[in-house]
């Protein structure tokens, strides 16, 4: 084990990191409960010098989310109710977040197409391990690559 004086400058910084960590979970806390106690979000944050977005609708997969939203708060967001509050942890602190109204999904053909080709896909493959594994269970199974290729 190293002495206390050659790891004193990292468990200083550790210690430093911990407790400004700590204040800012507290900050969110707090400004959370006072958007919960009826308060508006944008005011409150924009008086205490905190950067305020609206994000544009997006998917539960991130798309149109942007590079801003992490997907710890985007995994969030679709787990809360419509204009719920959350803290969410990020790299860089906290996000605090009402969740806005949960909007249909834009009928798009060509990823309606696309989805409907890789559940086909998926499927496909699902049915024959399913097959192949009741074959080896019942019969000792020798697989010719070739032909299994040939038939598919």
């Amino acid at each position: 084990m190293r002495p206390f004086e050659a790891v004193r400058a990292q468990a200083l910084d550790a210690w430093r990191a911990r407790q400004r960590n700590d204040r800012a979970r507290q900050r969110a806390n707090e400004l959370a409960e006072r958007v919960r106690s009826g308060g508006e979000l944008a005011p409150l944050a924009k008086a205490q010098g905190l950067k305020v977005s609206t994000t544009p609708p997006f998917t539960r997969s991130g798309v149109g989310a942007g590079d801003d939203l992490s997907r710890a708060l985007i995994a969030s967001v679709f787990e809360a109710k419509p204009a719920e509050v959350l803290v969410v942890a990020v790299d860089d602190g906290f996000v605090v977040a009402r969740v806005g109204p949960v909007l249909p999904p834009v009928a798009d053909a060509n990823a309606a197409a696309a989805t409907l080709s890789e559940l086909n896909e998926a499927l496909k493959g699902d049915i024959l391990t399913q097959y192949a594994s009741g074959l080896r269970q019942r019969w000792t199974v020798e697989i010719n690559p070739s032909v299994l290729e040939r038939s598919l």
